[in-house]
Formats: structure tokens, C-alpha cells, sequence
């Protein structure tokens, strides 16, 4: 006796659908399965900053949003879609072209933790972004200088600044309050500016904490206000980044910024010109992702 077993074409085409959905799953899986290395990309979102990390473990943590939904589509390049994990959001400080981006990433993405200052802004992107921190109950950290962030067992993330913590009523320009961090994996750091004038490396300078590092993401998009020599000298980076928008009505970066990065032997990218600017470093070594 012989048994003919018919399938409908139908049930091919869900068959198939369910294959190619179970490829994709596994693809992405495979793909974003941690390598043991730190990951770190500036990205192009015009002009502002937003910066993504992912340490050897898988740990998450975006710096910024940029000054529109841009980051969203980043975010969602980065990470698979049946994923939305961000272990620690940093606001560095809640100028517009740091924070919007920000808010529809607290509303779409499961976010842990939250680290930003007592830095106020009167905007509706700001009101907006601390309303979906409630409406989340998202657990809100205020960073400090000296303070030591443990984002895997081998990947630290040490604040810098603010040096001083200032009462928000007293924090008249948001750039001085901005957070500076050193990302660290074994000898390789990476230094993340925020908009931090001239005012602040100096302060960083005077408090005595180490500020050397291979990567340096240069403070306030290359303006002439941050990035001062002697600063730049004890960094000492092998490279830069700048996040800047093409063309943009400040001028960013100033030609007196990239003129002291080349006097320097910095080996610098702007995101006006490379897009998504990527490192990788196994804690040895460092270099273009």
C-alpha cells in the first residue's frame, strides 16, 4: 500500500516563510552574538552627537541621542530586531542636538539605566525626556567626577566630569555641566567629550585624574571653545572624532581645531564626511571597525 501525501501550495509558502523567518532569527543571532571586544561608533546623525557602545560581554550603552529620530535608525541597525536592550542611556547634557533623539529611544527601547546631571533645560525636548523617564520608571543615575561605572568584568567607564556638582539653578551654560567619561578596556581608552569647553579640560587637567587615551571624540563638534593644546597633549590620542553636520550654520569643525589635531599627529574622522565613524579594540589594540 502506498501512502501520497499532497501539500497545498499554500502551506508550502507558510512553510517557507517560517524557514526564511527562522534563518533570519538565527542570522541575527549569529551576528550580534558578543566577540569579546569593545565596540565603539560615532554615528552620523547631523549635527549633534550620538555614540554607541558594545563591550566584549554584549553590554549596551548609547551616549547621546542627536538632535532628531536619525538614531533610531542607527539603534535599530545595531541591534536585532526581536532585541530591544539598552543597559545605560548617558545624557552628557540636554542641549537639543544631545537629547531629542533620546526620547523615542526611552519610549521604544527597554532601558536600564539612565546616568545625567542636574543640568536643566526649558525646552519641550527637555520636559519630554524627563516625562518618559517617569512614565518608564527608569532608574535615573547622577554622574559625578571620579565616579567608576563597571559595564562588564573587563569594561570600566570612569566620569571625569562635572568636577563640581552644581544645584540646577546654578548651571547657567549646559556645556560646563557636560559629562566626560574615559571608556576603558585593558590598555585601550577611549575619551568622550560630550560639549565640554576649554573651561572643563582645565578643571579635568587640575583634579589630577588620568586623561590619556587612543581615541579621543572631541569636545563641542571641533568648535574653536573646546580642545585645548595643552589638553590635547597629555591625551596624547592616536585618533579623533568629530560629530558634526555637513555644512552646518556653525562652522563646526573649526579650521583651528583640525589645524592643532594635525600639529598633533592625530589621525582624525568627522562624521560630516565618513557617516558612522566605527573602532574595535581587544583591549591591546585599536582600530577601525
Amino acid at each position: 500500500m502506498q501512502l501520497e501525501i499532497r501539500v497545498s501550495r499554500k502551506a508550502w509558502l507558510a512553510l517557507a516563510l517560517l524557514a526564511l523567518m527562522s534563518g533570519l532569527v538565527w542570522a541575527g543571532i549569529w551576528q550580534y552574538t558578543p566577540d569579546g571586544k569593545l565596540h565603539v561608533t560615532v554615528y552620523d546623525v547631523g549635527q549633534g552627537d550620538a555614540i554607541f557602545l558594545r563591550t566584549p560581554t554584549g553590554v549596551r550603552v548609547l551616549v547621546d541621542g542627536g538632535p532628531d529620530q536619525e538614531v533610531l535608525k542607527k539603534v535599530g541597525e545595531e541591534l536585532p530586531f526581536f532585541d530591544r536592550r539598552i543597559d545605560l542611556v548617558v545624557l552628557t547634557h540636554p542641549h537639543a542636538d544631545h537629547i531629542a533623539g533620546l526620547i523615542d529611544i526611552l519610549r521604544r527601547y527597554q532601558v536600564r539605566h539612565v546616568l545625567t546631571t542636574q543640568a536643566q533645560a526649558k525646552s519641550e525636548y527637555y520636559r519630554e525626556f524627563i516625562r518618559a523617564l517617569m512614565d518608564r520608571r527608569i532608574d535615573i543615575i547622577e554622574a559625578h567626577a571620579g565616579q567608576l561605572i563597571t559595564l562588564d568584568r573587563w569594561t570600566k567607564m570612569r566620569i571625569l566630569a562635572p568636577v563640581q556638582i552644581l544645584p540646577a539653578a546654578a548651571v547657567k551654560d549646559p556645556n560646563e555641566a557636560s559629562i566626560v567619561s574615559r571608556v576603558s578596556l585593558g590598555i585601550i581608552d577611549f575619551l568622550l567629550m560630550g560639549d565640554a569647553p576649554k573651561d572643563v579640560e582645565n578643571e579635568i587637567i587640575a583634579s589630577g585624574q588620568a586623561i590619556d587615551a587612543e581615541m579621543l571624540k572631541v569636545g563641542h563638534h571641533g568648535s574653536r571653545g573646546s580642545t585645548g593644546q595643552q589638553f590635547l597633549e597629555m591625551v596624547s590620542p592616536l585618533y579623533a572624532a568629530i560629530s558634526s553636520g555637513a555644512a552646518n550654520r556653525y562652522g563646526h569643525p573649526h579650521q583651528e581645531t583640525l589645524d592643532l589635531l594635525e600639529r598633533a599627529h592625530v589621525k582624525f574622522f568627522r562624521t560630516d564626511q565618513e557617516g558612522d565613524i566605527r573602532f574595535v579594540t581587544d583591549g591591546r589594540t585599536i582600530s577601525r571597525d
